[in-house]
């Protein structure tokens, strides 16, 4: 069971103790071992009461729009997990763009940034049957004659010409597209055509748009700086395309062509292709998509402090850890040995100390017996 209040603000304050507040607490305390959990949703965080953020296992955090409301959130989540980074926290907050949130378990220590689906909601209450009539997917009614017509000139005759069926969401006549936007079509024979599902001979044209996009990677800790092209072509356009539904191909100039086939017929779009803004917003979603989805993998060896490099092979990379480590060996038998170096230096030192004490000693010894010796033969000669 899964007790769900959009809103909660008023319902479970920090200070009153509205008839709501007690069973929320409760549930949020009690209520998990007996199968029930329960998801709060608000604005403002700082309204909801302290204990019941602390209780909470699983956060889902969007943008804060006050100090207060991530002050109340950091103190609550810490409270709940002591193993949270603050500070880490906080920065990551404060640098969620549009439709991006951060989940976080009581059960891991790092949060993981996600975003949400593009949607389309019409929230305008209940409507009346012009209004349902007017909704995407419905046909409009046929526009009145504005007055009179003038009367017809008779035709002359003409030679009989083949025409073209157009169905209904078609046209003859290419869409207007934004100045500045380059427009070509597809060569049908390029190698990469089928996967757009551009069928040869056909002229059923559908919008889309080639991207071409320089990428870095750069990672200071990992001294890692790598740049690639990454290519693909984005279709069919609409009035909210997803930039995570891109097709990557390696597609140039020899691909796209100035001229429409013969019998081109158009497809509608509900995206205004006529708009600056469109095409402008549409690449601010891929750039945002890409910096937040794509990645590169590289191997790396924490003991050696080593990191690969982007289209490093494992047997490349186990080659350079092992060289690595030859040199480091080195280095530390070069640091044992000048060690030990100067341990025998001083214990030669000590030696050579030690013999020549003995020596004196032993010339000192000398010296006595001979004075003993000369002392005892004037004793007797007296």
């Amino acid at each position: 069971v899964l007790v769900y209040i959009d809103e909660v603000a008023g319902y479970a304050p920090p200070t009153a103790e509205p008839a709501t507040k007690k069973p929320i607490m409760t549930i949020l305390k009690q209520a998990r071992a007996f199968g029930v959990g329960m998801v709060l949703a608000t604005q403002n965080p700082v309204d909801l009461d302290y204990k019941a953020l602390s209780n909470a296992g699983t956060w889902m955090v969007g943008r804060l729009q006050t100090e207060q409301d991530k002050a109340r959130l950091l103190d609550g989540m810490t409270s709940a997990s002591g193993a949270v980074d603050r500070g880490e926290l906080d920065r990551s907050i404060s640098a969620l763009g549009k439709r991006q949130f951060l989940l976080q378990r009581s059960t891991s220590d790092r949060p993981v940034r996600f975003a949400t689906r593009w949607v389309m909601s019409y929230l305008a209450g209940p409507i009346t049957g012009a209004q349902l009539a007017a909704l995407p997917g419905r046909e409009e009614p046929a526009l009145p004659s504005a007055g009179p017509r003038e009367p017809a000139t008779p035709a002359t005759p003409a030679t009989p010409t083949a025409t073209t069926s157009v169905a209904e969401d078609e046209s003859t006549v290419m869409p207007e597209v934004a100045e500045g936007v380059v427009v070509r079509h597809l060569d049908p024979a390029a190698p990469w055509a089928a996967q757009v599902g551009a069928v040869p001979g056909g002229t059923r044209l559908v919008p889309g748009l080639a991207l071409r996009v320089q990428l870095t990677y750069d990672d200071a800790k990992a001294d890692l700086r790598h740049t690639e092209e990454w290519e693909a072509v984005l279709w069919p356009l609409e009035e909210l395309t997803d930039p995570s539904t891109a097709i990557a191909v390696d597609h140039d100039e020899r691909d796209l062509v100035d001229t429409a086939p013969e019998g081109a017929r158009y497809v509608t779009t509900s995206a205004p292709l006529h708009t600056k803004r469109y095409f402008s917003e549409l690449s601010a979603r891929v750039r945002e998509s890409l910096v937040r989805d794509r990645s590169v993998t590289v191997p790396v060896n924490r003991q050696l402090s080593l990191w690969g490099r982007v289209g490093e092979d494992a047997a490349q990379f186990a080659a350079r850890c092992d060289e690595a480590a030859q040199q480091r060996a080195d280095a530390e038998s070069e640091k044992v040995r000048a060690k030990l170096a100067a341990r025998i230096d001083r214990l030669r030192a000590a030696v050579d100390t030690a013999e020549q004490r003995a020596a004196s000693a032993a010339v000192a010894s000398q010296d006595a017996r001979s004075t003993e010796l000369t002392g005892t033969v004037g004793s007797v000669l007296g």
